[in-house]
């Protein structure tokens, strides 16, 4: 399974290969990007990180949550995109990132990341007046 990030542009920001955990047939797809099996790509990039991911996509709502783990299963933190309904063709599963993240660190405290930029592409690439 190929997990991808697209900007609203259709720039491919990241990609992720994983495991799909969940039943297809639901509204979440979950699926886990372990560090050890799979491979992320940032950018065109290869890149390396000794953590868990699993990835929570909606098919039907405007959010993507990825759950972050160490290598011995401690929480480490999560990201919950504002993003478009993910979508399924075959083994690839697509979103379009809107910028805007909720960050929730190891503690559980919780702030708003890229808040300008979310503004700033919200008029440059034409966002929708509905996001």
């Amino acid at each position: 399974m190929l997990v991808r990030k697209l900007k609203i542009d259709g720039r491919v920001k990241s990609e992720w290969e994983g495991e799909l955990l969940s039943r297809q047939d639901l509204p979440w797809l979950l699926v886990l990007h372990h560090p050890r099996k799979h491979r992320k790509f940032a950018n065109g990039q290869q890149t390396r990180a000794d953590i868990f991911f699993i990835h929570c996509l909606n098919l039907k709502k405007p959010s993507t949550i990825l759950l972050e783990y160490d290598l011995n299963g401690r929480f480490t933190g999560a990201i919950c995109d504002a993003a478009l309904p993910a979508t399924q063709h075959n083994h690839i599963i697509q979103f379009y990132d809107l910028d805007l993240d909720l960050i929730v660190e190891p503690n559980f405290a919780t702030f708003v990341r890229d808040q300008e930029t979310f503004e700033i592409h919200r008029k440059t690439m034409l966002y929708s007046p509905a996001i």
